[in-house]
């Protein structure tokens, strides 16, 4: 039926013999609920949150049924998720109302993954270069937007491959962090 209303449905029977019978029944045509979310693409270990935009149709109340694409489920209205590793899910949102009329919405949702921060350093003697070579790698089609270098003596810098001299002699711990196109970001 195109609209959401009260039809009547009439079936006449006729027999061989001419006879005719006919029975005449209501019947209801609810208008169904629309199933519709959003959720931001997400960096890996980082938590998606589904906004559930679903709308009513003649039903009063909703049961929603959440399927996340990685073999989790919700039953819940709005759900936050953690998805596993990096990758494409598909989650859907299934809308039911208690008028039996239910809805279905499917979406790609990326996990971007994080950068994989690693350089190799050398030990270096008071006042000269320290030899610093960053190895940081990250998924395609993201790229390294920016590094920061902290080299634990108050010191920092925002270049892939710094140079560095220390002035005193001492045991210093250096730290990188690298942040991807997408957000992403990993500390080593």
């Amino acid at each position: 039926y195109a609209n959401p209303t009260v039809y009547y449905v009439t079936l006449i029977a006729t027999s061989a013999l001419g006879c005719v019978d006919t029975i005449e029944r209501q019947t209801i045509v609810f208008d169904p609920p629309e199933a519709v979310f959003a959720v931001n693409d997400q960096c890996e270990n980082l938590t998606s949150r589904f906004e559930n935009l679903s709308q009513n149709g003649d039903g009063l109340r909703l049961e929603y049924e959440w399927v996340f694409g990685d073999g989790d489920l919700s039953e819940l209205t709005t759900p936050n998720h953690l998805y596993p590793s990096a990758g494409t899910y598909q989650p859907t949102l299934i809308v039911r109302d208690e008028n039996g009329c239910r809805d279905t919405f499917q979406r790609d949702h990326i996990v971007f993954a994080n950068p994989d921060v690693a350089f190799d350093i050398n030990n270096a003697c008071r006042g000269t270069t320290l030899d610093l070579t960053n190895v940081t790698t990250v998924e395609p089609p993201q790229t390294i937007t920016r590094y920061v270098w902290d080299f634990g003596d108050g010191i920092t810098s925002l270049r892939e491959n710094p140079l560095k001299v220390y002035a005193e002699s001492g045991v210093y711990q250096v730290q990188l962090t690298a942040i991807s196109s997408q957000g992403c970001k990993d500390t080593s």
